[in-house]
C-alpha cells in the first residue's frame, strides 16, 4: 500500500494505492483516462523497472523481485 496526494478541485486530496502481483493470459487494455492514462503496454520486466517514473514503484517493484525470489529461490522473470 502507498498514499499520495494530489490536487483536485482546488482541494488536496489523499489517495491509497494497493498493490496486487497478478498475471493474465490477455493483451487487451483499456487506459483509465478519467486517471490521465493516455496508453498501456506490455514491456519486459526489467526494462519497466528502468523506467518506472516514480520512486515509490520503482521500490514496490524491487519488492517484487524480493518476494518472487525468496518464493522461488530464482527471481523473477
Amino acid at each position: 500500500m502507498t498514499l499520495h496526494t494530489y490536487v483536485e478541485d482546488d482541494a488536496t486530496v489523499l489517495k491509497t494505492i494497493w498493490w496486487f502481483l497478478m498475471s493474465t493470459t490477455s493483451n487487451e487494455f483499456k487506459p483509465q483516462k478519467e486517471e490521465q492514462i493516455e496508453r498501456v503496454e506490455w514491456i519486459p520486466w526489467d526494462r519497466a523497472r528502468t523506467i518506472a517514473g516514480y520512486e515509490n514503484l520503482r521500490r514496490h517493484m524491487r519488492s517484487v523481485d524480493e518476494a518472487i525470489r525468496e518464493e522461488s529461490g530464482t527471481g523473477i522473470l
